[in-house]
């Protein structure tokens, strides 16, 4: 993770399914971001992860099925630090 970033791990013992459910739920309830992805990110259905975007700040979650639970990977990024990563993507491109 980069310097500006901040995250947040939590574990949980519930699905991946009720999580993810909560975590978009979360979101919309606050009112002032947008979601901008979602969906499985495994053929399997073991890993879930949504990018939800706000004035100035992204979040990237990542939930996970671990064991009889689940872990829930949140990374805040402000706009900056988002900018900065995008340029990178493209650093070596011709």
């Amino acid at each position: 993770m980069d310097a500006g970033a901040k995250g947040e791990t939590r574990q949980s013992g519930r699905s991946l399914q009720e999580e993810a459910a909560d975590v978009l739920t979360s979101y919309r309830g606050r009112g002032d971001c947008a979601l901008a992805e979602a969906g499985y990110l495994d053929l399997l259905g073991n890993v879930w992860s949504c990018i939800v975007q706000g004035d100035g700040w992204v979040d990237i979650c990542v939930v996970r099925s671990v064991g009889e639970g689940s872990e829930v990977k949140v990374t805040h990024l402000d706009r900056n630090e988002w900018e900065r990563g995008s340029e990178d993507v493209g650093a070596g491109a011709p």
